[in-house]
């Protein structure tokens, strides 16, 4: 996916770049200004212990996978890179997107089906924007395209949002870009949080 430099939304003096250009710094200065918004977002660093080791992983890393668990031959695809949202007029990223290979639960992995979890944070001065569905979309659209074409067997791609349900924001997002709120996949004293779900088929 070549995006660098392909301008959007022009009155915002934005654009989306993949992660091979943006450094560990400028993603870190990010997430240092993140304030009102890591009440509903959190960084999810999988099985890594700290934000470094997950950094350099994702950049040298090689597919995986998400089936056997097995190591492949091939570099981390577009489906694998993390997005930013990158402010020409501050020179600062505004907002990230990254995406997750979910392992198929043993009933369904015999089955064509891939699925992908998505995490996104826009900063609040840049809400209502548009930049979110901008970014989720293109980000979805990608994986699509890169992923059927690096695996011509899948006939389904599943795209999973957890939401939480005091996050008005982004289930209005997640509608808009036709997800369907599902399960309940957590509870706290706050509120709860639902997997949303959009399907694409080859």
């Amino acid at each position: 996916m070549n995006i660098t430099n392909k301008l959007y939304l022009n009155r915002y003096s934005t654009r989306i770049l993949s992660e091979d250009n943006f450094s560990l710094e400028q993603w870190n200065d990010f997430y240092q200004s993140l304030d009102e918004e890591l009440k509903t977002w959190s960084l999810d660093l999988q099985s890594y212990p700290n934000v470094e080791d997950f950094w350099k992983k994702r950049l040298s890393n090689y597919f995986i996978n998400p089936n056997t668990g097995e190591p492949g031959s091939v570099p981390m695809p577009t489906f694998g890179k993390n997005l930013g949202i990158w402010c020409s007029d501050t020179d600062k990223l505004i907002g990230y997107f990254s995406v997750f290979i979910v392992s198929l639960p043993p009933e369904h992995k015999e089955k064509p089906i891939a699925m992908f979890l998505h995490s996104y944070v826009v900063k609040k001065e840049h809400h209502k924007k548009g930049l979110a569905k901008l970014g989720l979309n293109t980000y979805i659209e990608e994986i699509n395209k890169s992923y059927f074409r690096l695996s011509p067997s899948t006939k389904k791609i599943k795209h999973l949002a957890r939401i939480w349900d005091y996050n008005l924001g982004s289930m209005k997002l997640a509608e808009s870009l036709g997800f369907q709120r599902l399960t309940q996949c957590a509870s706290n004293d706050k509120g709860v949080e639902y997997n949303y779900v959009k399907d694409y088929w080859r």
